[in-house]
């Protein structure tokens, strides 16, 4: 009889097509059936994958109002300089939010996979409903991460870095030496209190970095995941994997348009600030002025905002410098790229690496600052989110002229390719020995 396995998926496409090769080996021996959003159907179903749709919108919170209203409270300190209160108010917004749980479709799932007899979980650390329901029902959770891991051993050792994961660094003196001092202690009383005041159910504080289930798997290289995230006495439960060999393939379908601008084009700088969070229209103007006159040329994907830059470009005379689309190949223009401006998202940087280009990082969320830092520490690139920053042409200049960063992105890129072909027999065989033990 085949074994029963539940996979909760989250909602972000960065997040589902890392972990597709591995469901679609353990749908080989296990009756699968995959948790998704909406909006990911077609990717499960190209992919032959059983799936359910969950009724809800994840990520949406029962208690906006009160997230609201801690929004405010941190707008109102932080106009008045108040910076530890302002940031204990954006702490609490940060954890109400992270309340995704809907009650109703939580009971509905529990009796669901209840029913279903389920031997293993397989779950996301973003998911916020196989976790609790694996503790209730007392199954074996295999949990993973599309990123790199930075959890509490991490900080423990790195605890300045906690200033960059929450983007305090330009208050770090006003908020003191000892500000994070056993902060992970302090934040979970706070979330705990926070719970019994919302009636909520429990969510762990920063879940989506708490990766600690019966196996672990942590989609990074072992040059980009830190090692001291990986707890020692444990260490036998981490697996870390690296990234198919088909995610680097050049896209098919190339425009014409921009295949002609970039035989034109003797240098070239990309710039993409992700599909999930992007930058405002006020930056593509800024970077597109700021190198208007350089020997560069430009290739921007802009998202919503293409027929509105386009029409700037258009107004100032620089259609021959710059390529701007809502959609760009991105494999395509990374294999012709000089350097690549990015907002630092896993699955970029690791593109980024395998073409060897040069990574300049301007991160939006918290996971991408920590993960800017780790391109400067090895010599992939830099951020512009540290301590010590420099102007963006002393960036541009370095980048283009350091053997260093061009060894190490070349090291970084035969490492990628020495690890095609995921053994995934190895980790089926440690999932058959959980459901079995």
């Amino acid at each position: 009889m085949r074994p029963k396995v539940a996979a909760f998926t989250v909602k972000h496409v960065s997040h589902i097509y890392p972990v597709i090769p591995l469901l679609k080996s353990i749908d080989k021996w296990a009756d699968l059936v995959c948790y998704i959003d909406k909006k990911n159907v077609n990717i499960f179903i190209d992919n032959n994958l059983n799936f359910r749709v969950y009724p809800v919108d994840l990520g949406d919170t029962d208690y906006f109002e009160e997230s609201q209203y801690e929004f405010k409270k941190f707008i109102i300190e932080l106009n008045e300089k108040n910076y530890k209160k302002a940031h204990l108010h954006s702490l609490k917004q940060d954890l109400i939010a992270s309340h995704t749980i809907n009650k109703e479709y939580f009971e509905l799932l529990l009796k669901d996979i209840e029913q279903e007899n389920v031997d293993l979980i397989i779950r996301d650390t973003v998911d916020v409903y196989g976790a609790e329901i694996a503790k209730i029902l007392n199954i074996k959770t295999t949990g993973y991460i599309t990123n790199n891991l930075y959890n509490e051993e991490y900080f423990s050792i790195h605890e300045d870095e906690l200033h960059i994961y929450f983007a305090t660094l330009p208050i770090k003196e006003q908020l003191g030496n000892n500000y994070y001092l056993n902060f992970f202690k302090k934040i979970r009383k706070l979330n705990k209190k926070i719970e019994v005041n919302l009636n909520a159910v429990h969510v762990d504080c920063y879940h989506n970095y708490l990766l600690e289930d019966d196996y672990n798997l942590i989609f990074s290289t072992n040059y980009l995941q830190p090692q001291e995230a990986i707890p020692i006495n444990n260490i036998n439960n981490y697996r870390i994997i690296y990234p198919d060999f088909n995610k680097f393939k050049i896209e098919e379908k190339i425009p014409k348009k921009l295949k002609e601008f970039i035989s034109k084009s003797k240098y070239i700088i990309y710039i993409s600030t992700g599909s999930f969070h992007s930058e405002e229209k006020q930056f593509y103007k800024a970077i597109i002025n700021y190198f208007a006159n350089s020997k560069f040329n430009l290739v921007i994907s802009c998202l919503k905002w293409d027929f509105e830059i386009k029409e700037y470009i258009k107004n100032k005379n620089l259609d021959e410098k710059i390529y701007v689309d809502n959609f760009i190949p991105q494999k395509y223009v990374l294999s012709c790229a000089d350097l690549f401006f990015t907002s630092g998202g896993f699955n970029s940087i690791l593109e980024s690496i395998y073409y060897e280009v040069p990574i300049i990082v301007r991160p939006i969320s918290c996971e991408q600052r920590m993960n800017g830092i780790i391109i400067e520490k090895n010599k992939l690139g830099v951020t512009l989110y540290k301590k010590n920053k420099k102007s963006l042409r002393d960036e541009v200049l370095y980048l283009m002229n350091n053997e260093e960063i061009k060894r190490s992105l070349r090291i970084n890129s035969i490492d990628l390719k020495k690890h095609f072909g995921n053994n995934y027999e190895v980790i089926n065989q440690k999932l058959r020995r959980l459901i079995n033990d």
